[in-house]
């Protein structure tokens, strides 16, 4: 009895997340569903479609699907949040407003945000939705698996740290938020097309949150392993004592 429990414990453990980050709802094509078919959270925008075939989703030109307050249940970024997606840009064009054909972005009230937009072998960061900030020249043609992760806004400041991941190796980081209000109410996260004016062709295959155990979680996972490992072994020597 004493195992069981400390085996419900350890995985309970496991799948805690930080109190304060947002649950972003994971989306993966290979359900050979669009996101918005997965969960009611997405929904799709923008003035073309999506295209679901050969295990990939293909986004073409200013279409996106996002997550925000209009979705149950509503999007709560105040405390950060940690995301990912694996995908590959495929064809597209800069903007006049520095945007580029693709992105994986979040905004918390008009024109204050931040995300990474994606083009012809670059990526880069943006601050304020507008201005384009630390850039990375890699490639960007075949599959990569891209994180987001953005820090929860200072109290006072406003200003939240932003880092982009590749395949697990730091990239970019910075930070953003300059003129951020203390309780945005339009909070929002979205990927594809980029930009009214950016026409961009890519490819994406899942959409995931990604958020771990605070330390204070892992101590008390690694607790309850540790428990678990205790009643093995006293169960394994009252075995051998009965033998």
């Amino acid at each position: 009895m004493r195992l069981a429990l400390a085996v419900c414990s350890g995985l309970a453990l496991v799948a805690a997340v930080p109190a304060g980050a947002a649950v972003i709802t994971d989306w993966d094509a290979s359900s050979g569903l669009k996101p918005d078919a997965v969960s009611p959270a997405w929904y799709f925008g923008g003035d073309q479609d999506a295209v679901l075939a050969g295990g990939a989703l293909t986004i073409t030109g200013r279409t996106y699907y996002e997550q925000g307050p209009e979705t149950t249940p509503p999007l709560n970024t105040l405390g950060g949040f940690d995301i990912e997606a694996r995908l590959r840009y495929v064809s597209g064009s800069t903007s006049l407003d520095s945007r580029d054909a693709v992105t994986f972005f979040f905004s918390q009230e008009s024109g204050y945000g931040a995300g990474f937009f994606i083009g012809d072998d670059r990526i880069f960061l943006t601050s304020d939705n507008l201005v384009r900030g630390a850039t990375a020249y890699l490639d960007t043609h075949g599959f990569h698996t891209y994180r987001l992760v953005v820090g929860a806004p200072d109290a006072i400041t406003h200003i939240a740290s932003i880092a982009v991941y590749r395949d697990g190796v730091a990239t970019l980081a910075g930070s953003t938020f300059s003129s951020l209000p203390a309780n945005g109410t339009d909070q929002r996260i979205g990927f594809g097309g980029g930009s009214l004016y950016a026409s961009g062709v890519s490819d994406w295959l899942f959409v995931r949150n990604t958020a771990l155990p605070e330390p204070a979680s892992w101590a008390m996972m690694l607790a309850g392993f540790g428990a678990i490992g205790v009643a093995s072994r006293r169960r394994a020597a009252a075995a051998s004592r009965a033998a």
